[in-house]
């Protein structure tokens, strides 16, 4: 008998690369997918369902499935000028949806957190495995410091719940034909891209088609803890910025984190706060040894065809 899986966050570009690639694995019997809004290309086979994380029914609607396996994917990943509204949506949410799933006798719980959970800072290793600490809670950027929260209640819920298998994937930067958020708007955003260090930093980029392969061989061996998702190959903003045709010139560090904050202040053309500059300056580049030894999973796309496919249609 196969399993039954939901998948929240179902709307978003990784939750609907999944449940296509879902959909034609033989031992996945029923998939529901469930998220805020409605899914603007469904998937055949799918029952989709809306629902609101924070909303009192969320809670039945998750019990209500029986399902055998549940993936989170629901999460705001453009930064938002109400850091506490974010939170409360990234963290709460994903408390109540967790909590509703283990309550409801739920036994496979696969969770997206990021790379960003490690934190950007000059001491990182080069590259970052699964065994190093979580530095996350350190940034002044929001979305990490919500995923370094998030990574301790998996921890938590792991260590409460032994009957109940807990995975976390953790993929850098995703790219692909079907993203677009402010990391893939950013590159565009300007006549000139200020560099900060000359855009030197190692940068690691996967495709959106290999965080979805990585996640449907955790659910298919029902493996537990956590897995760093990335291209094996490292590229540099200086590189990306040749490959979209911008032009680019160094800048300091200070001055291009001024400028992000006043124009994130006043609502023009950038989509983030000057904090991201630590994720520009500092690596957070991981090694993805522990997928490939463990589950025999390797990315099948280069970081530069997930670039080049993302800067194709973003054009």
């Amino acid at each position: 008998m196969g399993k039954k899986i939901v998948v929240t966050g179902a709307a978003g570009y990784i939750g609907s690369e999944l449940l296509r690639q879902l959909v034609r694995c033989e031992w996945v019997e029923a998939l529901v997918g469930l998220d805020l809004v409605p899914a603007r290309q469904p998937v055949e086979g799918v029952t989709y369902l809306q629902g609101d994380m924070l909303g009192p029914e969320w809670p039945g609607l998750i019990a209500e499935q029986r399902a055998d396996a549940l993936v989170h994917l629901a999460f705001v990943l453009n930064p938002m000028r109400d850091e506490l509204r974010m939170r409360e949506i990234n963290v709460e949410g994903t408390r109540r949806t967790l909590e509703a799933a283990v309550g409801a006798g739920v036994k496979q719980l696969l969770c997206a957190s990021s790379a960003t959970a490690y934190g950007a800072l000059p001491d990182n290793p080069v590259p970052l495995v699964e065994e190093d600490p979580i530095r996350g809670g350190l940034s002044r950027f929001q979305y990490a410091r919500d995923k370094a929260e998030l990574e301790g209640l998996y921890a938590e819920l792991a260590r409460r719940h032994p009957g109940c298998k807990v995975a976390v994937v953790r993929p850098v930067i995703v790219f692909g034909p079907g993203v677009d958020n402010y990391l893939s708007r950013f590159i565009f955003a300007f006549p000139v891209i200020p560099l900060v260090g000359g855009g030197r930093t190692p940068l690691q980029l996967v495709h959106e088609e290999d965080v979805a392969g990585a996640m449907v061989r955790i659910l298919e061996r029902e493996a537990e803890g956590a897995f760093n998702v990335a291209a094996e190959e490292w590229l540099s903003m200086a590189e990306l910025c040749r490959m979209a045709g911008v032009p680019a010139i160094p800048a300091p560090r200070r001055a291009v984190e001024l400028a992000l904050d006043l124009l994130w202040r006043t609502g023009r053309r950038v989509e983030a706060p000057g904090s991201v500059v630590d994720f520009i300056e500092h690596p957070w580049v991981v090694s993805t040894a522990k997928l490939e030894r463990e589950l025999g999973y390797t990315a099948r796309r280069s970081g530069r065809e997930a670039a080049r496919e993302m800067l194709r249609t973003r054009r």
